[in-house]
């Protein structure tokens, strides 16, 4: 793997894994059709892969440098640096005519069509890299990503592992092992993944939320803590961050710091409506009913949900008191 690679690797490959307030889980285990922009973009990348070959009989002066495939691969890099996704995959295009085993270019164009959500393409993309090169460690991460977005936990956990075998330093892999894990609620295999992903890449707010979402559902909150704090200290204005830290400080016990923690993720009225909904939750019913008087004063807003709510707290706490 070439620093060539690796360093257009992080230009077109976004990881999306940072969960959601009250979230165990992770993406959804089912394909989603192609959407109408999907089918768009795949007819104008076949447009200009057309244009592309008519480009062929095209006169070049003859003072231009002679293009190869590495001088299109790195115009298409070019281009990936501009944000402009269609001219790179057509000087792509163009490299991979000009030499069909270059499998960086192969591992770009899988990366461009597994942003869009064409997998089937991607897939071919990855897999032709691996008859000529079957030790090209980004074609199994991107492997294990198209079968991450199909669902089949099964096949990308194998590919991940594998992209590891070869690269231990690769810790996007760690981390998607990681939310796969989370969902096969192993929480200790999904921190495991976590913590070696942060051992190499200590940088990224969102491992260290989602390692403090697998130690909280694991039970240990001060862990879950200590990491939701590490993430805000990378990402200070991470909101979702700062109501994880929430839920960890109300389950040990600390509701006031809970509260400024829920203010932080949102305002001061839906801090007191979510800290009524983890009083319910843990049957501390006048508690909940006075915070949620307090965000129906401050935001009316709230008031259906709040007063809603506070039906059920009176409800409960009339039934345990009888």
């Amino acid at each position: 793997m070439t620093d060539k690679v690796i360093h257009i690797k992080i230009l077109v490959y976004t990881l999306i894994l940072t969960l959601v307030l009250g979230a165990t889980g992770c993406a959804s285990n089912k394909s989603n059709p192609p959407s109408l922009l999907e089918s768009e973009y795949k007819r104008v990348m076949e447009r200009q892969k057309q244009i592309a070959a008519a480009d062929q009989g095209t006169v070049v002066p003859k003072d231009l440098p002679e293009m190869t495939a590495e001088r299109y691969e790195q115009i298409g890099d070019n281009h990936i640096r501009q944000n402009n996704a269609g001219l790179a995959f057509v000087n792509y295009e163009k490299s991979r005519r000009l030499d069909p085993r270059r499998s960086s270019v192969h591992y770009k164009m899988g990366i461009l069509f597994l942003n869009k959500g064409l997998q089937e393409d991607a897939l071919k993309e990855f897999e032709e890299i691996l008859k000529n090169d079957p030790k090209y460690t980004l074609a199994y991460e991107g492997l294990g990503q198209v079968f991450f977005a199909r669902g089949d936990w099964k096949k990308a956990r194998e590919n991940f592992i594998q992209t590891l075998s070869l690269d231990p330093k690769m810790w996007q892999a760690h981390s998607y092992l990681g939310i796969i894990y989370n969902h096969q609620k192993n929480f200790d295999a999904a921190i495991k993944e976590y913590e070696a992903a942060l051992v190499i890449n200590n940088k990224s707010s969102a491992l260290y939320n989602n390692a403090g979402i697998s130690y909280y559902m694991k039970g240990d909150y001060e862990k879950a803590k200590e990491h939701y704090i590490k993430a805000l200290r990378i990402e200070p204005d991470n909101k979702k961050v700062y109501n994880n830290l929430a839920l960890a400080l109300c389950k040990m016990g600390s509701y006031d710091n809970a509260f400024e923690a829920f203010k932080k993720g949102g305002n001061e009225a839906s801090a007191y409506n979510n800290l009524g909904y983890i009083y319910i939750t843990e049957k501390k019913y006048q508690e909940a009913i006075k915070t949620f008087q307090r965000a129906i004063e401050l935001n009316p807003k709230y008031y259906v949900n709040a007063h809603e709510n506070m039906k059920r707290a009176e409800s409960a706490l009339k039934a345990q008191s009888q």
